[in-house]
């Protein structure tokens, strides 16, 4: 789904900056084999200017334009990419 080359909504690639939301990751685990439900899906960020609010509940990350997501589904986490000062480093997760 995040894959820069073919994920994305239109599956031509997760666009560079493109928020993520609860709801699109909630959506690829409802696509996975084998799964019935999800009991719970946290997002977390600790920089407030990327959280994406519904009232007051968290239901995204907004990324910066030059960004891009990392999503490891065996590993349950997803992290966020980006270049500073040159090299990449996740910023957040």
């Amino acid at each position: 789904m995040f894959d820069p080359l073919i994920g994305g909504p239109a599956g031509a690639g997760w666009p560079l900056g493109r928020s993520v939301y609860g709801s699109e990751l909630l959506a690829l685990l409802d696509a996975v084999a084998g799964v019935d439900f999800v009991e719970g899906l946290d997002i977390v960020t600790d920089d407030p200017a990327r959280r994406i609010l519904d009232g007051q509940d968290l239901v995204g990350v907004r990324l910066r334009p030059h960004e891009l997501v990392d999503y490891e589904p065996k590993a349950g986490t997803v992290e966020l990419w980006g270049q500073t000062g040159g090299s990449w480093q996740m910023i957040g997760s």
